[in-house]
């Protein structure tokens, strides 16, 4: 290993929570709570997930974001429905139980899923898990297990995640494939826009994978400007799949009558 590796330090997005699914699993005779998040994938019927889009501006310039998703299916190994792509992870934790007893007032889902049983909850990020819990070993109703959603949030990010994975994986939230290449952070900024000191040489870098090489000209600290090529192909010939890139929507312009002014 070389001088430079070994200064290497692999950095989370700024937008990586460290959990980017969760999954409400049915009960599994002679389980308490899922072992993998295989076992838990193929025994849930809830799932809320982290969803990329690329979004792309002429004013404001080009940047990934994120939200998630909500996703039910009446039986466990079922096709995924997806349901509704909103809000931020940590949002929709404290918002899911009154989404969802809206909708079983208003009986807009079918009124078997909510009579569904749940076993364990459980958290990933990048397909290793993070936390899992069982409702004291028994089976608890769906909306109960919504209502305790908060609470076991705040419990697996006390838990955090392993950050060994970024070393071989894309930095990109959600995403679990190995990078391909190697980035360099020129400088580091807060939410704010606040940029600490031009970094020469900075240990902090981030992989990405193909699929996520390009990083855009908006976002400060993950614009293609803020990086410097380490190892592996850069953003030029790698734009994002066109399955994923939403352009902004503008709003429509208000004409304002004169006359009608104070």
């Amino acid at each position: 290993m070389t001088k430079t590796e070994t200064r290497r330090r692999f950095v989370r997005h700024r937008d990586d929570l460290g959990v980017d699914e969760i999954l409400f699993v049915a009960p599994v005779p002679g389980t308490v709570v899922p072992t993998t998040v295989d076992d838990a994938e193929r025994h849930a019927v809830l799932r809320i997930a982290l969803v990329e889009r690329y979004k792309t501006s002429g004013l404001s310039g080009n940047e990934w974001r994120f939200s998630v998703g909500l996703y039910r299916r009446e039986d466990a190994g079922a096709e995924w429905e997806l349901i509704s792509t909103e809000m931020t992870l940590d949002s929709m934790c404290a918002a899911l139980y009154p989404s969802l007893y809206g909708d079983f007032q208003a009986m807009k889902w079918p009124h078997e899923f909510f009579k569904q049983k749940i076993g364990a909850i459980a958290f990933s990020w990048k397909g290793h898990p993070v936390w899992s819990a069982s409702y004291e070993g028994q089976a608890t109703d769906l909306m109960v297990a919504a209502g305790h959603l908060p609470w076991a949030w705040i419990q697996a990010g006390d838990r955090g995640c392993d950050p060994g994975p970024l070393e071989a994986l894309c930095c990109q939230p959600g995403c679990a494939e190995p990078h391909v290449s190697v980035y360099r952070r020129l400088k580091g900024y807060c939410r704010a826009g606040h940029a600490d000191e031009p970094r020469a040489g900075s240990d902090e870098v981030r992989g990405f994978c193909a699929r996520h090489l390009r990083r855009g000209d908006s976002d400060l600290d993950d614009s293609d400007e803020n990086y410097a090529v380490v190892s592996g192909p850069g953003p030029e010939g790698h734009e994002p799949d066109p399955a994923v890139v939403r352009p902004a929507k503008m709003a429509p312009p208000i004409f304002i009558d004169p006359a009608d002014m104070p």
